[in-house]
């Protein structure tokens, strides 16, 4: 089979310039050197000459990059249009499509009981078992209401009579009634269990096939040494604690273990890899009468690249006609235990987002009984993650050892700084959570820029309102820096409302889902420009109405929100020194009612320290994070 492949001079990989010398980058964690980003160019050509591809690669198809000392190889994610010898390509790790093979001939018996599974849940039979007995059980005899009649009377006797009858033949009927529901729920039944006995047995041999093929999915590391998917996976869990002791469906298939595994059996010497797929953040197309307040600045993102310096934003339009595509690490659930068992034996770089976290205290903003309000600095966890590494709420816990159970009040992404509650006890974080959740009875409106209230527009995208009566209303102040200039003046206020959803295939990322979504509105003002490592930037103030998980990144990068990512932001745009985002300071506004714990504000902070009475009758507080210097430079906020 023929590969598509680069053969370089060994020494051009020893130099910055063209490689990292004898240490393999991170899978997990990298900036994609100028010669692998030229490899990438090479195979969005690859991609680009094959547009019977590219419906499927929209759907979230990943590609992979391996350059060794002698030659580059590429990969793809499990099989394209149903193939995995697609010229070109390296080969899968086990070739189970054999169409007369085990893994075939087993398959077709789960799909065969697949098939009887649907012909039965939706057949006739089914459907008349359901309806006999409903109409049985509606047809259940009912006893004639006694009637109140005088002993004394001359028809009390007959009536008596009459009455044995009825209750004799009501008897009578509810015996023929029990026998017939009876008979229509077994007959019911008997359907039911034969469904749920193909179902156990489809689950059985399920289970046996994919036990089967994890076993035959033998990873070689660079030591020469083999293990299957079962031991790697068992000894995972059982080294780190991972709840993940069965592999999950698709192990063995993403592109860094097929480029590794290729690159071993041919005695090849990795040097550098790297996976890139769609963006569907970003190429998610507006259906008609979405809200969109700014012109598209898609130009500016469309082949922005994950852990890149360098846009090529030509090479992914040469890709498919509205596809772009991101430099993506290795993912966690099925790469982490695979990769940490085949890279052994390599020199690789550490990762830093799993080295130790040196710090040990946080600067605290304010501080009582009930709560504690922090300024957490760039590239600390919230609260503890899948890793070992310390979060605020780990060093939180050791500053305040007599709190034992601290909680989040809410949480920031790892790379913002800024502003972050945490309660002292789950009594208060319930308070807390219940003074900030309560939903607006005004629906339908909004707090604009300028504070005022008004309608949301037609077809908006926003079900919820963003103002809270009755318990309080929480607002956060964000700063961030964008990659580049936006075509505003300094001034420019506007809304950005694009639904949000998870992007399964491409997790952590969240994606613009017109469909499924849950609603996510910003507010952004334009302050200025700054001049950041090197070049002019814009600088924006985001308030989110909601609080949906990257919402104010996805927002910025998106062609339908601003169009340009923020700088830093490894996951939909282009690494930098840090994730320009700041979270500066929140607001919180309470009216009456108040909480069932007093008077809200008073229950979480002193009055006569930070709280301010802006409309009678409400209690507002302001809490305000440290200002880094690219915020200082352009606004006295």
């Amino acid at each position: 089979m023929f590969y598509y492949s680069f053969r370089l001079p060994a020494p051009s990989l020893r130099g910055r310039a063209g490689g990292r010398g004898h240490t393999m980058n991170n899978p997990f964690y990298y900036t994609p050197s100028a010669r692998c980003e030229q490899a990438v160019s090479s195979l969005l050509d690859v991609i680009h000459s094959h547009p019977e591809w590219h419906e499927e690669v929209r759907g979230g198809k990943t590609f992979g990059v391996l350059i060794t000392e002698s030659e580059t190889l590429f990969a793809y994610s499990g099989q394209m249009l149903g193939r995995y010898d697609i010229e070109g390509f390296v080969p899968p790790v086990f070739d189970y499509l054999d169409e007369k093979g085990y893994f075939k001939t087993h398959e077709a018996e789960i799909v065969n009981i697949n098939k009887e599974i649907d012909r039965l849940s939706a057949s006739d039979e089914l459907h008349q078992a359901r309806e006999a007995l409903y109409e049985a059980e509606k047809a259940k005899p009912v006893l004639p209401p006694s009637r109140n009649i005088d002993p004394s009377s001359d028809e009390y006797e007959a009536y008596c009579r009459q009455r044995q009858f009825e209750k004799g033949e009501f008897r009578r009927q509810k015996a023929v009634w029990n026998d017939r529901v009876a008979e229509c729920r077994n007959a019911l039944q008997t359907i039911q269990d034969h469904i749920t006995s193909l179902k156990q047995e489809r689950k059985r041999k399920s289970d046996s096939l994919q036990h089967w093929l994890f076993e035959n999915f033998v990873m070689l590391n660079a030591n020469g040494e083999k293990k299957n998917l079962l031991d790697i996976f068992s000894e995972w869990a059982e080294r780190t604690g991972s709840k993940c002791v069965i592999p999950p469906s698709g192990s063995g298939e993403c592109c860094a273990p097929k480029l590794l595994q290729y690159a071993y059996i041919k005695e090849l010497k990795p040097v550098e890899i790297a996976e890139i797929c769609p963006s569907p953040a970003l190429w998610a197309s507006s259906p008609q009468g979405a809200r969109r307040k700014l012109p598209s600045f898609a130009e500016n993102v469309i082949g922005n690249t994950n852990f890149t310096l360098a846009p090529w934003g030509e090479d992914a339009r040469r890709a498919g006609e509205g596809l772009s595509f991101s430099f993506r690490p290795a993912c966690q659930s099925r790469c982490k235990p695979i990769l940490d068992w085949m890279l052994q034996g390599l020199d690789v770089e550490a990762n830093p987002l799993e080295e130790p976290e040196e710090r040990t205290s946080l600067p605290i903003l304010f501080e009582n009984e009930n709560i504690i309000v922090v300024d957490k600095p760039e590239g600390m966890l919230s609260v503890p993650g899948k890793s070992k590494r310390k979060s605020a709420l780990d060093i939180l816990r050791e500053m305040r050892p007599d709190c034992p159970e601290l909680i989040m009040a809410h949480r920031l992404d790892m790379q913002t700084s800024g502003v972050l509650i945490a309660a002292k006890t789950m009594e208060v974080y319930k308070e807390v959570q219940k003074s900030l959740t309560k939903p607006s009875q005004r629906e339908g409106c909004i707090i604009d820029s300028n504070e005022t209230i008004r309608p949301l527009a037609e077809k908006s995208y926003i079900k919820s309102p963003s103002l809270w009566e009755g318990r309080g209303r929480l607002s956060k102040t964000y700063f961030a820096l964008l990659e580049g200039i936006l075509p505003m003046p300094v001034g420019t206020k506007g809304e950005i409302s694009l639904p949000l959803s998870s992007d399964y295939l491409n997790r952590p990322c969240q994606k613009v889902d017109y469909e499924n979504g849950k609603e996510a509105l910003t507010i952004y003002e334009v302050m200025g420009e700054v001049e950041v490592e090197g070049q002019p930037r814009t600088l924006l103030k985001l308030n989110p109405i909601t609080g949906r998980t990257h919402q104010l990144r996805v927002h910025c990068a998106h062609p339908d929100g601003l169009g340009m990512p923020i700088l830093g932001d490894d996951l939909y745009g282009k690494h930098a020194k840090r994730l320009y985002l700041h979270a500066q300071e929140i607001v919180i506004t309470a009216t009456p009612p108040f909480p069932p714990f007093g008077h809200p504000l008073t229950f979480l902070f002193e009055p006569s320290i930070s709280s301010t009475f802006p409309v009678k009758g409400q209690e507002e507080v302001t809490i305000r994070a440290h200002k880094p210097e690219w915020i200082k430079v352009i606004t006295n906020y």
